[in-house]
């Protein structure tokens, strides 16, 4: 029923939900706090083209800009047609973001931060 009533509101609109119905907030915003803590703390199964990185950063990281891009260059708006535009260039560019940024950074750290020195130095001496 959670998913259904999700899925149903991503059909409405903003402007037309809020005014025409202000209830909707109150009852949708504790369908979406228990699917999100649902979704989070449930062990969903591995899809192998995701288990060579963390993507997450980098889909949080350039997901709305892609996203506004997609709408000033199309002029899509409606949240699902959005959201499947954007999906996959989104995705693709948080992996190229795992694989040549961030998974190579900790290793440069090591040659570049004092800190780090400091730390492999502490190690030797034990």
């Amino acid at each position: 029923m959670g998913v259904a009533t999700v899925l149903a509101s991503g059909f409405l609109r903003p402007e037309a939900t809020l005014s025409a119905l202000p209830a909707a907030c109150i009852i949708l915003s504790p369908v979406y706090a228990y699917l999100t803590l649902f979704i989070g703390t449930s062990l969903l199964p591995r899809m192998p083209l995701f288990d060579g990185g963390d993507y997450s950063y980098g889909i949080y990281l350039y997901g709305f800009p892609l996203q506004q891009s997609i709408v000033a260059l199309t002029g899509i708006r409606a949240p699902l047609p959005l959201f499947a535009a954007a999906i996959i260039p989104v995705v693709g560019i948080a992996m190229l973001s795992w694989h040549l940024v961030e998974k190579p950074t900790p290793q440069l750290r090591r040659s570049f931060s004092m800190a780090a020195k400091i730390e492999a130095g502490r190690t030797e001496d034990r």
